[in-house]
């Protein structure tokens, strides 16, 4: 038996329609898979994965021994590269481009 906090799942419904809205307002279909193809470095990688899993840009920091300063800059070529311009962006990139790898097991 599983117990999940209300405000826990108030949250992710929250977060799961923005990015839904986010995806409707702002994502047009017609330059979809026109995008060059883009190489990430195995420490880009991990911080996409963990941002798709909710870190905050300390966690990160603290998970991968790098200050928080250096995963902000990571995160810009991140974003840079995949031509976003937030972590929701990030996170749909991520999907659409399989990259994503859940920690749940």
């Amino acid at each position: 038996m599983v117990f999940v906090c209300a405000k826990t799942v108030e949250v992710r419904v929250h977060r799961i329609t923005f990015l839904l809205s986010f995806v409707k307002t702002n994502i047009s279909m017609e330059n979809f898979g026109k995008c060059q193809p883009v190489t990430f470095t195995r420490t880009e990688l991990t911080v996409i994965n963990l941002i798709c899993n909710q870190y905050f840009d300390s966690e990160i920091a603290k998970e991968l021994s790098l200050r928080p300063r250096t995963v902000r800059k990571i995160r810009e070529s991140i974003k840079s590269k995949m031509n976003v311009t937030s972590s929701a962006g990030i996170v749909i990139y991520a999907f659409r481009h399989d990259m994503y790898q859940s920690s749940i097991n």
